[in-house]
C-alpha cells in the first residue's frame, strides 16, 4: 500500500495493480491506527462509536480490498507470489543436450527425505502461492513422489 497526501485527501494506491481510492485524512488516520494497532476489520469497525460510521468504514474497506489496495489479514493472501518451482530432487534418466541435469552425472539418490520435503511443502504453503511446480532432474523418479 502507498499513499499521497494532498491537504485533506489521500490517495492510497497498489503499485503493482495500479488501482487507488481517495479517502479523507481523517478516514485515513483511522485505519492507519486500526493497521497500528494490528486490528481485524471487524474490530476496526466496531470500535466505531456512531452507526453511519460503521456502515461507511465496512464499505470503505471492503472496497479497498476488491481494489487490491488493502488485504483483510484474516484471508492471509500474499497474491505477489504466482508461482513456485521446487526441486524435489536432481536425479534424472534422460540425457537432454539442452539441460545442465543428465543421467551420466547425478547420483542414485535424493538430498531431500520425505519428511524434508513435507516440511518445506508445508512453508511454501504458508505463502500462498497460485501454484506450486515440482521439478528436479525427474521428480517422478522419486519412490515416495505419490506420498510427497
Amino acid at each position: 500500500m502507498r499513499k499521497i497526501e494532498n491537504n485533506n485527501q489521500v490517495v492510497i494506491g497498489n503499485r503493482n495493480s495500479g488501482h487507488w481510492i481517495k479517502v479523507t485524512k481523517q478516514c485515513y488516520d483511522v485505519l492507519y491506527i486500526g493497521m497500528k494497532e494490528n486490528l481485524t476489520v471487524l474490530e476496526l469497525i466496531s470500535k466505531s462509536a456512531d452507526e453511519a460510521d460503521k456502515k461507511y468504514f465496512k464499505k470503505l474497506i471492503g472496497t479497498m480490498e476488491k481494489l487490491d489496495v488493502l488485504k483483510n489479514k484474516d484471508e492471509k493472501e500474499l497474491s505477489a507470489i504466482q508461482q513456485i518451482d521446487f526441486a524435489i530432487t536432481n536425479r534424472c534418466n534422460l540425457n537432454c543436450i539442452h539441460c545442465c541435469v543428465d543421467a551420466g552425472t547425478v547420483d542414485n539418490i535424493d538430498i531431500l527425505s520425505t519428511d524434508e520435503v513435507k516440511n518445506i511443502i508445508d512453508k511454501i504453503v504458508t505463502y500462498n502461492p497460485k501454484g506450486i511446480n515440482f521439478t528436479g532432474g525427474e521428480p517422478l523418479l522419486r519412490k515416495d513422489f505419490i506420498d510427497i
